[in-house]
């Protein structure tokens, strides 16, 4: 029996309507289109379908990054990268093709091992790594979190006793510049003023009348 002016619903919502075609077609499936489907249709009257559950299983999930070291990295280590995830036991030949990434830069594309090995550099492979996994055909591709890889320097190799000393010989230097040039100050301005009392004095007794001091800086 023909009908016409079919609708299409999905968990009691219509979604698509069409004339005179019976039959709705789903090319690319995922998740979300899991649910309760019917339909209805017209000829003299309305006739509705029976609901029909159509559960949509992940053909495998997001893939995670994990690394061979704990965090944080050492300047100059070895890192080896691996891309994880599950492939589904009814499909043992299915095949993924992985990528890794650091921040924009892709450093290998749609290869076959889901690991990757980075010799970690203190200034230039900090940041954050994630990778891909797809299948052959590219039509499903999944993206991991992004993993953040810290790096520390070299450690420097001197040994914390020196370093004490070295800090406290400075601070010595320091207080023994600052006593002698407190004691230079002083015993100059000693000389200044001894030099102007024999000044004055010699100005007294030569003229018998008191002479307004000229002050002279003798350092010069």
């Amino acid at each position: 029996m023909l009908v016409y002016k079919m609708l299409f619903y999905k968990d009691g919502k219509p979604f698509r309507f069409s004339h005179q075609d019976s039959e709705f077609t789903i090319l690319k499936t995922n998740l979300r289109h899991s649910g309760i489907y019917h339909c209805s249709g017209e000829r003299r009257r309305r006739y509705t379908s029976e609901g029909v559950s159509i559960t949509i299983k992940e053909l495998f999930p997001a893939p995670v990054l994990r690394t061979s070291f704990s965090s944080p990295h050492q300047d100059g280590n070895l890192v080896n990268l691996s891309c994880e995830t599950n492939l589904p036991s009814q499909k043992p030949g299915l095949q993924l093709y992985f990528s890794f990434y650091v921040g924009n830069k892709t450093l290998t594309s749609r290869t076959t091992s889901s690991e990757y090995q980075i010799f970690i550099a203190e200034k230039e492979d900090p940041g954050l790594y994630w990778c891909e996994a797809a299948t052959e055909d590219g039509d499903l591709i999944k993206r991991s979190p992004e993993l953040e890889l810290p790096v520390l320097g070299l450690q420097s190799t001197t040994p914390v006793w020196f370093r004490f000393l070295f800090y406290l010989a400075v601070v010595i230097m320091f207080l023994v510049d600052s006593v002698l040039c407190i004691v230079i100050h002083k015993e100059l301005q000693r000389k200044k003023m001894w030099n102007l009392e024999i000044y004055l004095d010699s100005l007294d007794s030569g003229h018998g009348k008191k002479v307004r001091p000229t002050f002279k800086n003798i350092d010069n």
